[in-house]
């Protein structure tokens, strides 16, 4: 399926999701329909979704683009975690030919709040992420890259805005972060150690993106727009998400595509959740619990929430 632009739309949210993915990138997309309102459009780079999960993902909005996306390169074991399609992120640069901003998402979050604001954030710089202080950029290489900082402070790639504003440089930053992923192959673990380095490479200093626009599970969950559950744990394993959870019923309703290893999470989960909840004392043990009485001298002691009340041994209590 081709490529089709709202003219209205000056923000493009990107995705990037291998074939076995695209219930999550169902949820992202009911996500956006639920919070979001300025206009925009959806584009899912992929390896190779069937035309039926395309056409489903299409009764959730119709103006979504679909576009393959190879990078051989990198469909190697080393990046087995990550897979290839965390590197079509490279691809955002080259969007800004056509849209004003445009949004990197990654497909393993849920969405709770609006994200009509998120774009302000690289207004100034071109480049908004979210800053992992003391976190230096080695964290994401297993060996050092000459002519680099190493010790530079990390930023996240799972969710970023870019802006006209590199609209110059966008073309020659894309093609360097592939040349990058190559020539530093043997040093980088993922696609954010090269989106690190290219920071230093090309002198750009992002705006801060908020945490609550890329909140780790736990972390800031009542003020969170998204929840992004980085690392191996995921909603679909780890995390249970009534956002997510809400979501997905959707998906599998409209599709009829149940994610085996979610329904496995959820049962289990639930069912857990449900041994935890034990039945209410009867009133006559909660007063036990609260009320301790003892007897001395023929007078009764009563002790109600710590402070002792004392009457003569046959007062009713």
């Amino acid at each position: 399926m081709g490529i089709k632009k709202n003219n209205k739309a000056q923000t493009l949210f990107v995705l990037g999701v291998t074939s076995n993915w695209v219930f999550a990138a169902a949820n992202v997309i009911i996500g956006l329909n639920k919070t979001t309102r300025i206009n925009y459009d959806v584009r899912i780079l992929h390896n190779g979704i069937s035309p039926d999960d395309m056409n489903n993902l299409l009764k959730l909005r119709d103006s979504i683009q679909f576009e393959r996306f190879n990078f051989e390169e990198a469909n190697t074991e080393k990046f087995n975690r990550v897979s290839m399609m965390a590197f079509s992120r490279f691809e955002c640069f080259r969007y800004l030919n056509d849209y004003e901003y445009v949004v990197w998402l990654d497909a393993d979050i849920t969405l709770q709040k609006s994200l009509d604001e998120i774009v302000g954030y690289a207004d100034e710089s071109g480049l908004a992420m979210f800053k992992h202080e003391n976190t230096p950029i080695s964290v994401s290489f297993s060996s050092e890259v000459q002519g680099f900082d190493m010790n530079a402070t990390c930023y996240n790639d799972g969710v970023f805005v870019i802006s006209k504003k590199l609209k110059d440089k966008s073309e020659a930053i894309s093609k360097w972060l592939y040349e990058a992923t190559i020539k530093y192959y043997h040093a980088i673990n993922s696609d954010q150690a090269v989106f690190n380095l290219m920071l230093q490479q090309f002198q750009v200093s992002p705006g801060n993106l908020p945490m609550m626009y890329n909140s780790h599970p736990g972390k800031n969950d009542m003020e969170a727009h998204i929840i992004h559950p980085w690392g191996e744990g995921k909603f679909w394993n780890k995390f249970f998400y009534e956002s997510w959870d809400m979501n997905y019923n959707e998906w599998t309703h409209l599709s009829g595509c149940a994610n085996e290893e979610y329904e496995f999470f959820r049962s289990s989960f639930l069912e857990k959740k449900r041994r935890k909840v034990r039945v209410p004392d009867s009133f006559k043990t909660i007063r036990r619990k609260l009320i301790q009485v003892r007897f001395k001298n023929n007078q009764k002691f009563i002790k109600v929430f710590g402070v002792y009340l004392i009457g003569k041994k046959n007062d009713q209590l």
